[in-house]
């Protein structure tokens, strides 16, 4: 699939720099387009994002535009650089991150690891910008329409497994009431790049079943559009990104928010306009 070779390239350090190059070099070798030094370079540009995007923007044109000059410089900008801790290295969540409502909300370990062996267990948590009070946890159960939306009582909080996915982390159930293992987004139409009259498409946290075949199967009753497990990327304070692409593999930067209860994963793109009444959300996972 194209998507395991255009994943984001934030700039995080050396290793993560030279297996983006030897990752874009390979695909090209498979396009027949390893000679095509300015086709490359305007591929592996579409990977880029965080400070690596805003480094790229500072380029010269001529580097831009020639892998040779662009590959040379990512190594000279990046490959000095420490390794900055993913969910499989270290992982500590600030104090500050956690939920306010919850007296009991479930105490941190100092540190833990994720290793490709061993997946974590833990929570995840509803961040509400500007409004603590609203914070809280995903829920185990499912509101009428089929979705998991946040909770402020721990006890009915989703536990899940961090299993590991290459660089990233898919979530499976632990304790869901339901027959459906995975923690995935279902979306409101069936190609959720297309906006309808302006509006961004959205989607929202489901269940899923079947999460390796063609057509993944969701609880999801009122959007019934294109569905899939979610893939994750856990920063070291435990705050969730979520990595996804459309089927022309283009890698997509999602707004979270949250509505009167509900959370939304917005296509959030310059002619889309974002509904009124929204809040933005950040989303932590928290281990046991």
């Amino acid at each position: 699939m194209l998507f395991r070779y255009r994943r984001p390239f934030s700039g995080s350090g050396g290793e993560e720099c030279e297996e983006f190059i030897s990752a874009v070099r390979h695909y090209a070798f498979e396009l027949g387009k390893q000679r095509d030094n300015q086709w490359i370079a305007d591929f592996a540009s579409t990977a880029f994002s965080g400070d690596a995007l805003r480094w790229f923007m500072t380029l010269d044109v001529t580097v831009q535009g020639d892998w040779r000059l662009l590959a040379k410089a990512l190594l000279e900008k990046y490959s000095s650089l420490p390794e900055s801790p993913r969910v499989h290295r270290r992982m500590t969540l600030p104090s500050a991150m956690i939920p306010t409502p919850a007296a009991a909300a479930p105490t941190l370990p100092r540190t833990t690891a994720l290793t490709p062996q061993r997946p974590i267990q833990g929570t995840i948590h509803v961040l509400v910008e500007n409004e603590p009070e609203r914070n809280g946890l995903l829920s185990r159960f499912l509101n009428p329409y089929g979705w998991h939306v946040p909770t402020q009582s721990p006890q009915d909080a989703i536990r899940v497994s961090a299993i590991p996915f290459g660089k990233y982390v898919k979530m499976k159930f632990i304790n869901s009431p339901t027959s459906f293992d995975w923690l995935g987004l279902t979306w409101n139409r069936p190609r959720p790049i297309e906006p309808a009259n302006h509006l961004a498409p959205d989607a929202i946290f489901s269940a899923v079943a079947r999460p390796f075949a063609a057509v993944a199967k969701s609880t999801s009753k009122s959007y019934e559009g294109h569905t899939e497990v979610a893939l994750w990327d856990i920063a070291s304070d435990g705050r969730m990104t979520l990595i996804w692409s459309d089927e022309k593999a283009v890698l997509w930067d999602l707004s979270i928010r949250i509505n009167s209860a509900d959370v939304l994963f917005v296509a959030s793109r310059q002619h889309c306009k974002v509904a009124e009444g929204h809040r933005v959300v950040r989303l932590a996972f928290v281990p046991e």
